[in-house]
């Protein structure tokens, strides 16, 4: 086959220029489609990381907010404990019997001639065990009268006849019971 140019080189750069033009546009044409997919590709992951940031954010913020509670709820525990060790000794305090005044009133009870030679108390059953001598028998009478009379001690009081059989020398056993207001005003005051 011939191929014969009958185009004047004028028409031949002309259509030399325009089949280079089509073959930049298309190459521009497919260069601009390429970097619009990419973009579009680009946005997608950027979109994708942002979600995925915010909740890795969300997540961390949480972990912050479960760390700070069981912070508060340990510090919690710890303030309850401290309160209840303050409520133990703040209610044996008020139930601490101050002796000293209980004392001072049951001097004054005791006559001379009498001399005490125990003075034993059992909380578990509220008795005051008291034991001594005394010259004779009257000063004895005299001071089982002013326990007896006294707002001290309860008016039952448990002593035993032996106490009353001999005239002079005589050794002595009281088993009283504190009233409750005494114990009430002596638990309340400190002396």
């Amino acid at each position: 086959m011939i191929k014969l140019n009958l185009l004047p080189p004028t028409y031949k750069k002309n259509l030399e220029l325009t089949d280079l033009r089509g073959v930049f546009f298309s190459l521009v044409l497919r260069v601009f489609g390429i970097l619009f997919i990419f973009l579009i590709i680009l946005s997608s992951i950027f979109l994708y990381l942002s979600i995925l940031a915010r909740y890795q954010e969300q997540l961390i913020k949480n972990e912050e907010d479960d760390a700070q509670m069981k912070q508060l709820v340990e510090t919690e525990d710890i303030i309850i404990m401290a309160n209840e060790k303050i409520n133990r000794v703040f209610n044996s305090y008020n139930e601490r019997v101050y002796w000293t005044g209980l004392m001072e009133k049951f001097v004054r009870l005791v006559p001379a001639g009498i001399y005490l030679t125990e003075f034993h108390y059992q909380a578990e059953n509220n008795e005051l065990r008291l034991s001594g001598w005394s010259s004779n028998r009257d000063i004895f009478l005299s001071f089982q009268k002013s326990l007896e009379n006294s707002l001290l001690f309860d008016k039952d009081m448990d002593i035993p006849l032996a106490n009353l059989l001999k005239q002079e020398n005589i050794n002595f056993d009281f088993t009283l019971k504190p009233t409750k207001v005494s114990f009430n005003e002596l638990t309340q005051h400190a002396y």
